[in-house]
């Protein structure tokens, strides 16, 4: 299923457990996050090449944002624009990213993290200082 949004379309489905196999919402989240849109695939190979040449945690980028409730329902997204205030709440650093791919030039993708990143520059602005990091 599309769902359109004012700037984006998103794709969405439905995953659904039956009684006779339930599935625990926690264990379901961790097999299905990171995607392997964001990730690549193999995902454990991806994972781990990532892990390596990036150096960093991704932190909540590209995890799962959402609600369940007391009976294991619930619904979840993933986290492609996203941000983590700082403990003393003088900061955020937000998250976007791009799909790297063999023919990929760095500068083109660097200029597309920056646009997605722009939005969300715009609304944190009057509530923390701004700063790039590589």
């Amino acid at each position: 299923m599309w769902i359109r949004y004012v700037c984006l379309f998103c794709i969405s489905w439905d995953t659904i457990s039956d009684s006779a196999n339930p599935a625990d919402i926690f264990d379901l989240a961790s097999r299905l996050y990171p995607s392997a849109a964001v990730c690549g695939t193999p995902r454990y190979l991806a994972k781990k090449a990532i892990d390596e040449i990036e150096g960093l945690s991704r932190g909540r980028y590209a995890g799962p944002v959402g609600w369940i409730d007391s009976k294991g329902d619930g619904e979840l997204a993933l986290a492609l624009r996203c941000g983590q205030i700082s403990s003393d709440g003088k900061s955020i650093r937000i998250y976007a990213g791009c799909g790297i791919v063999a023919g990929s030039d760095p500068e083109r993708e660097y200029a597309e993290s920056q646009a997605k990143l722009l939005q969300m520059r715009i609304d944190c602005r009057s509530q923390f200082t701004i700063r790039l990091v590589p």
